[in-house]
């Protein structure tokens, strides 16, 4: 059942209790009036007995002696009294289920609010998440940052590697070349060497002639 529905039930339990109420004070008023107007206070009990006799039916013979000596008065008070006690269970009905519906609503507040400290939680450890998250995102800048760093630094490196290879290249080449140098000159002497060689023997032939 829904809240409204819960609301209507206990409004229809108000509006029983006020007819409750209204039905008692026009019982007790009419109670009075009979105890004020009443001729029958003033007849004797015989003769009361005898008209609660005449006015019972046939089949009502066995029923107790103080039944058949109930006064209308009497008799109106016990409707009332009937109607009261009617009302009053339909009332007790009424609290029952406004009690049931009572507990239902106390169990789906305690659910509420045992969910709404799971979501409490839950955020505080999203906040948790998002705060490790920021902190990650910061260091992965800086870790991207010093791989730039490295990359470039890399290339600076292969770049002079590279160079220092040319250069090596260069140099081999240049030593190749100051070897060939280097053995013509050393063949040049050589020839220069036998020339003078054959130079001073023909010198020496001329001398001794």
């Amino acid at each position: 059942m829904k809240i409204r529905s819960l609301i209507k039930r206990a409004e229809t339990v108000d509006r029983a209790f006020k007819e409750l109420e209204a039905d008692l004070a026009e019982a007790f008023d009419e109670c009075l009036n009979l105890d004020d107007q009443s001729p029958l206070d003033n007849v004797p009990d015989e003769n009361l007995a005898a008209r609660n006799d005449n006015s019972q039916p046939e089949d009502d013979a066995d029923t107790p002696e103080i039944a058949r000596r109930l006064t209308s008065h009497t008799q109106t008070r016990l409707a009332a009294l009937d109607a009261v006690e009617g009302l009053f269970d339909d009332a007790r009905e009424y609290l029952q289920e406004i009690n049931t519906k009572l507990s239902e609503i106390a169990t789906s507040h305690h659910l509420t609010g045992e969910f709404l400290k799971l979501l409490h939680g839950d955020i505080l450890r999203a906040n948790e998440l998002e705060l490790a998250n920021v902190s990650l995102t910061t260091q992965q800048r800086v870790l991207s940052e010093q791989f730039h760093d490295a990359t470039r630094k890399q290339r600076e490196r292969e770049s002079a590697v590279e160079a220092l290879q040319q250069r090596e290249i260069s140099l081999a080449e240049d030593k190749e070349a100051l070897r060939g140098a280097l053995a013509a000159a050393k063949l040049e002497l050589v020839v220069a060497g036998n020339a003078s060689a054959e130079r001073e023997a023909e010198f020496g032939d001329l001398v001794k002639t």
